[in-house]
């Protein structure tokens, strides 16, 4: 049982880990992408993508796919804003709404990376709301395995 404890906690810390770093490097490109140079976009496309998300329920995640030029090379692009979109049925669609086909939009563009551009430049809530959430979790999982690490120590003593 202590192995299975053991196996376990280190999951859940990778987990937690891999999920901090994510949201990490996307919280430092949000604050990147507030100094980008600025362009327009054409929105060519807008949907809502429907998957299975954790522990099995439906999540919808509003998905835009536009064109926009920098430099005299067209680009094309469907990063809304950094970090994690889905959402609820309700709340997809009304920011699918906002970007009917056709709309202009500005858009910031990495000028070191130009196919790198985000319609919402900077943190939003949910991003926040990530790298929260798995600070906490990974500051958990890892007690929780150095809780499993000294049990199995002890074990291995006596």
């Amino acid at each position: 049982m202590l192995l299975v404890n053991l196996i376990f906690s280190a999951l859940l810390t990778a987990f937690g880990s891999l999920g901090l770093i994510r949201n990490l490097r996307d919280l430092l490109r949000a604050f990147a992408s507030s100094k980008w140079p600025r362009g327009e976009a054409v929105v060519i496309a807008a949907a809502i993508h429907t998957r299975r998300g954790p522990r099995g329920r439906t999540v919808f995640e509003p998905t835009v796919a536009y064109r926009y030029d920098f430099q005299r090379t067209e680009y094309s692009g469907h990063r809304i804003a950094f970090g994690d979109m889905t959402s609820d049925r309700d709340r997809a669609q009304r920011v699918i709404d906002r970007f009917a086909v056709g709309t202009k939009w500005e858009v910031a563009i990495c000028d070191r990376q130009p196919e790198m551009a985000v319609l919402h430049a900077g943190p939003t809530h949910n991003l926040w709301f990530g790298v929260a959430f798995f600070a906490v979790y990974s500051v958990a999982a890892l007690a929780y395995l150095i809780n499993s690490i000294g049990a199995v120590l002890v074990w291995a003593r006596s």
